[in-house]
């Protein structure tokens, strides 16, 4: 197995998923020329030297529990390191975003869905229209939430601080 590792940790002649996750973070981190870097390396964003070799990586991280999950960083603002990584699903990732609108510790979306109010409607209010939280409360009971019950979506979601 150490040969295949070391060429790229192939499976049937192609490089694994995780190999190509391992490698995109390198890039996002330390190519300046990459699109991505801004947002990364380019804002402070490191990842473990330790990790310069895919064994390590792959020892700390482990492999992809399926094809619905990615790598995340729990803290957004702290690089990848072992303690800060995490294999996400989709919808995991989508609520640990920088640009989220946090309400009453959850998402704006999970805080909207749960009341049954339209999500792009109250982010409108709030982010376009500098509308406030008790406005949108309000507005929204009047608009939906009397016509809608609770879909439950607080007791099942995973909001990260």
């Amino acid at each position: 197995m150490g040969s295949n590792i070391t060429h790229g940790h192939n499976r049937r002649g192609k490089r694994t998923t995780e190999y190509e996750i391992w490698a995109g973070i390198r890039a996002r981190v330390d190519n300046p020329n990459g699109k991505l870097y801004p947002y990364y390396g380019g804002r402070g964003i490191t990842y473990d030297k330790a990790w310069d070799d895919f064994n390590v990586f792959l020892e700390e991280v482990g492999y992809r529990p399926s094809e619905g999950h990615s790598i995340d960083r729990i803290d957004n603002d702290k690089g990848y390191f072992k303690d800060n990584v995490r294999w996400a699903t989709r919808a995991e990732q989508s609520s640990n975003r920088r640009n989220n609108i946090i309400v009453e510790g959850i998402t704006l979306k999970a805080w909207c869905l749960d009341r049954g109010y339209n999500y792009k409607t109250v982010w409108r209010w709030l982010a376009r229209e500098g509308k406030t939280l008790d406005y949108a409360k309000e507005k929204g009971e009047q608009l939906w939430a009397k016509d809608q019950p609770s879909r439950g979506y607080l007791a099942i979601s995973t909001v990260h601080p």
